[in-house]
């Protein structure tokens, strides 16, 4: 849902009037505020009722354009600085996603709760060399279509489309049966969006030649710092991607495990 402003003609101080908003009786919360010399806007993550709206005017109507009081750092016995990190939202939770699937294996893709239920937020696609995709047919047998693709089968895509907002940490990458063939690995964020719109961002890049790692070997990719990933609901911006083009019949093994904290 997309934020809502409401506007106001008044001067205020930003952080103060923030800290009023977020202590007040107001449920909905708020996204961010912008101001200049005489104007506000605040947004909010989603329209406010009658009763929130009202107390929001009266809380700008009531409200003094100074700082708040300047409070004093934190210090311990000695007085030296106690410094706490904050590495992500309140209320958010580190949550590692591990999915593993077998490349150019149809029903090889592992993504699941207890119960062997499947979390349904990853997919794998496959594509030949002219770029179509290879879709089992409706009267096609899981074998049959297999055998399509250890003929057709070239390039293939995980796609993990997380249905939440997402803090992206780094990646854990396991590989098993290295292939022999330089197959190539890659992985976007947002690939349904042109790079001039902030999407197509490639967070491993260059082609990465699966034949170069051993068997079972780990390799740790990390951020250095998070990545807020925001979901809009029906809109792919929180999607990763996968993608290996390999050799006709080539099935090398991939365990993926993304790094997140969410809330």
């Amino acid at each position: 849902m997309a934020s809502v402003k409401y506007a106001f003609n008044k001067a205020v101080d930003a952080a103060r009037l923030q800290t009023e908003i977020q202590s007040s009786a107001i449920t909905t919360a708020l996204d961010f505020i912008s101001s200049t010399p005489t104007v506000v806007d605040i947004w909010f993550k989603a329209a406010l009722s009658n009763e929130d709206e009202t107390t929001l005017s009266t809380i700008v109507t009531s409200h003094v354009n100074t700082p708040l009081p300047f409070a004093p750092e934190p210090s311990d016995s000695d007085g030296s600085r106690i410094y706490r990190p904050k590495v992500t939202k309140t209320g958010w939770h580190y949550e590692p996603r591990f999915i593993s699937y077998q490349v150019g294996v149809y029903g090889s893709l592992n993504n699941k709760l207890p119960g062997n239920q499947d979390i349904g937020d990853a997919v794998l696609k496959f594509y030949n060399q002219a770029g179509v995709e290879l879709v089992k047919g409706g009267e096609e047998s899981d074998v049959a279509f297999q055998a399509r693709l250890d003929t057709d089968c070239v390039k293939t895509f995980m796609d993990w489309w997380p249905q939440y907002s997402w803090d992206a940490i780094g990646c854990i990458f396991k590989i098993m049966s290295v292939p022999t063939a330089s197959d190539l690995l890659w992985v976007v964020a947002a690939p349904d969006f042109p790079a001039n719109l902030g999407g197509s961002v490639y967070l491993c890049n260059g082609g990465v030649p699966l034949n170069f790692f051993s068997e079972k070997e780990t390799i740790y990719l990390n951020g250095r710092g998070s990545k807020i990933m925001e979901f809009v609901p029906g809109v792919p911006t929180t999607k990763l991607r996968a993608i290996v083009e390999h050799a006709v019949g080539s099935r090398p093994k991939l365990l993926f495990a993304y790094e997140h904290y969410k809330g």
